[in-house]
């Protein structure tokens, strides 16, 4: 009676499982208390998943959020080595952790990303009209599956249907895709990034 959908539901809840697993170095950092850990472990089984989507679309805009994640990785691999030597109150360890971040966020508001030369954002696409409602030709960058590169991040042309991986994969097959053809708009077929990218106008457009 298994569909296919049961995979799917395997594998989600597998990957709140490898999410709950990995908080647990943090929590050993804060406190030994079982009780807390496993609570704080069963939060995460709950709540991560939703946490990871909202983290993955304000990386875009908080550049220094991966350095700070990096950096109190650090501290807290560093405060479990240390344990039996130096003890650090589990308030002295949140408020470190706090500090990290708070200065990553505001980091990257004083110092946004800075944008390319010739792009915006936003604005109006004069080569919109050129585009037309197109399915994906497949659900794979096929230059990338030929040279045993796979990438998972693709944009599909909204003229011919074709897909390739994007700007910021190593082979660019999205943009070799429009320096072949001329077919201007791209649009990426990624999940929660339904946005169009013009590549004559250089900007994204709603």
């Amino acid at each position: 009676m298994a569909t296919p959908l049961l995979v799917a539901l395997v594998v989600i809840e597998t990957t709140d499982l490898v999410f709950a697993l990995d908080s647990i170095p943090a929590v050993l950092a804060v406190t030994r208390d079982p009780y807390i850990v496993y609570t704080s472990n069963v939060f995460a089984l709950l709540g991560l998943r939703s946490l990871y989507f909202v983290l993955a679309g304000a990386i875009r805009d908080l550049r220094f959020l991966r350095p700070g994640l990096g950096v109190m990785l650090v501290f807290v691999a560093a405060k479990m080595v240390a344990g039996d030597t130096v003890h650090i109150p589990p308030a002295v360890s949140l408020a470190v952790i706090a500090v990290i971040f708070g200065s990553a966020i505001v980091a990257s508001w004083l110092f946004p990303q800075p944008k390319r030369a010739g792009t915006a954002e936003s604005g109006s696409c004069s080569h919109l009209a050129s585009a037309t409602a197109r399915e994906p030709t497949t659900d794979q960058c096929a230059e990338c599956v030929a040279m045993g590169d796979a990438w998972v991040q693709l944009r599909m042309c909204l003229a011919c249907g074709n897909v390739g991986c994007c700007d910021s994969s190593k082979n660019r097959h999205a943009s070799a895709h429009f320096q072949a053809t001329g077919h201007p708009v791209a649009q990426s077929i990624e999940p929660g990034e339904q946005w169009k990218w013009c590549y004559v106008d250089r900007l994204r457009a709603p």
